[in-house]
């Protein structure tokens, strides 16, 4: 037995073998052919494992032999080629009658002989447009164009159109501010300038509030913040060893520790263009040139050697301090420092004296 079923999902119809079918869901073989498929519904094969179950619905069942078991039962004859209207259906849908091939229909009609259909009595006939009439009753006429003598003046060439000449009009411009030898006179302008004009007099009154306000914040910002001082006990520039050897006793002092945060801000107040410059600013803040001859970095040739000083700590903190040498590392800062020191016999004169005493006496 076959059934002729519809998958729920796909819409698609197909006969399946009335074995495949259970609960509204029937097995449907995972060939990729359709001859392998045709095959398998003809001779009934027994689903596999591979075979995947579908939502179906029933339309009909009829009692046919497979093409199996019609070559058993009738040996080697020719195999009758079935279609679905041969099928036996069982349904429950009446049997349509076979369609009889007629006469061919005619013609249609043109749609200008199709008759108008009588209006429809009843109440609600007034309330109903009028009846169209046939297209093949309706004539269109449409008047025919007269001809227009022609002239027998040449045709003139065709001329661009002249440009528009500017708006003369001018107006007065006052201005509000003094701008050169020109003073408040007015001055003559178009439209256009006119209007650029005051835009710039409403720019220039806008940078005026602007400067007054931003002088007001910077004169309250003066007078909140204070400035950095020296502490009173330090006097620079040494001009002593002794002095030197003071200072550094009262760096180590922890006591001192708020002043000598103090006198790192003061010393980096003191600036430059560069890290350079600002290490060359404050050594020659602190040491007067006297005394950096008798220093040097190593500490060779019986000098004071800076680089074991605490002035060397208080000299890094004060450059990087500063805002122009926030980056520089400490090598950078130590070079600065040895070439400040090896030219302190060059400062003051300390060149010109070393060339006159070289040269020969007459």
């Amino acid at each position: 037995m076959y059934l002729l079923i519809e998958f729920i999902k796909s819409k698609d119809v197909n006969i399946v073998p009335a074995e495949w079918y259970s609960d509204g869901e029937t097995f449907w073989p995972s060939y990729t052919k359709d001859e392998r498929v045709n095959a398998a519904i003809s001779n009934r094969e027994s689903p596999g494992e591979d075979w995947k179950k579908f939502d179906v619905r029933v339309y009909a069942k009829a009692d046919l032999e497979s093409e199996a078991e019609m070559d058993r039962g009738r040996g080697k004859r020719k195999k009758k080629q079935r279609r679905y209207g041969e099928f036996d259906w069982e349904s429950d849908y009446e049997a349509t009658p076979e369609k009889t091939q007629g006469p061919r229909p005619q013609h249609r009609p043109r749609l200008g002989s199709i008759p108008v259909a009588p209006p429809v009595p009843g109440p609600m006939s007034s309330f109903l447009p009028p009846s169209p009439q046939p297209l093949s009753s309706i004539s269109i006429s449409f008047p025919a164009p007269s001809p227009q003598p022609l002239s027998s003046s040449p045709i003139s060439p065709l001329r661009a159109p002249s440009p528009r000449p500017p708006s003369s009009r001018q107006t007065y411009f006052k201005p509000i501010y003094r701008v050169g030898k020109s003073g408040r006179d007015q001055i003559p302008c178009t439209v256009a300038e006119l209007h650029i004009l005051t835009l710039l007099e409403q720019i220039k009154h806008q940078q005026s509030q602007l400067t007054a306000v931003v002088n007001s914040l910077a004169g309250r910002m003066e007078n909140s913040v204070s400035q950095p001082e020296m502490p009173e006990t330090l006097h620079f520039p040494l001009s002593s060893l002794g002095e030197v050897t003071e200072l550094e006793h009262w760096l180590q002092d922890e006591t001192n520790a708020r002043l000598k945060q103090n006198m790192i801000s003061a010393l980096a107040a003191i600036g430059g263009h560069d890290a350079k410059r600002v290490t060359w600013n404050i050594l020659a803040h602190i040491f007067s040139n006297s005394v950096a001859k008798k220093i040097n970095w190593k500490g060779v040739n019986g000098k004071i050697s800076f680089s074991q000083m605490t002035t060397k700590a208080v000299l890094l903190r004060a450059v990087r301090k500063c805002h122009v040498s926030q980056t520089a590392s400490d090598d950078d800062i130590s070079r600065h420092a040895i070439r400040w020191f090896t030219l302190a016999s060059d400062r003051g004169g300390g060149r010109k004296e070393r060339a006159m005493a070289a040269r020969p006496e007459h």
